[in-house]
């Protein structure tokens, strides 16, 4: 009895051993991680991602410091987003959204679909005559 009892207690102790060991190594890998993500993983992101490159680059051109993003009341961030906004808003090709050259566009379809589907149950109503 004293034999197994031993053995169950050791068994214990390596269990929280390989427990703590596995945590540990979870952590440094997570560490490890968040190192390469900021260093290596994010840098080559944003250089491979149009839209990212060019915020980035507006950002350096301006002088914006983009750490502030996260304190959305500061001067910073205020003229971070009015730039970007302009940015885009001159990007935006005439027409784009939902404004009135698109309700214009849906308003002609539907008429275009009424006068085919008027002309086509006419020409339909005729044909059918013909043959009784």
């Amino acid at each position: 009895m004293d034999i197994n009892r031993n053995g169950i207690e050791e068994q214990q102790i390596q269990n929280r051993l390989h427990s703590r060991l596995r945590r540990w190594m979870g952590l440094l890998i997570c560490v490890f991680l968040t190192w390469a993500f900021i260093f290596y993983i994010g840098p080559a992101l944003r250089d491979s991602i149009p839209v990212w490159k060019e915020l980035t680059e507006v950002a350096r051109e301006r002088d914006i410091d983009t750490t502030t993003f996260f304190y959305s009341e500061t001067k910073e961030f205020y003229e971070a987003e009015r730039n970007l906004r302009e940015t885009f808003e001159l990007k935006r090709p005439r027409g784009y959204g939902f404004n009135s050259y698109f309700i214009l566009g849906i308003v002609s379809c539907i008429a275009i679909l009424a006068v085919g589907f008027k002309l086509m149950s006419r020409d339909v109503g005729t044909k059918s005559g013909d043959h009784g």
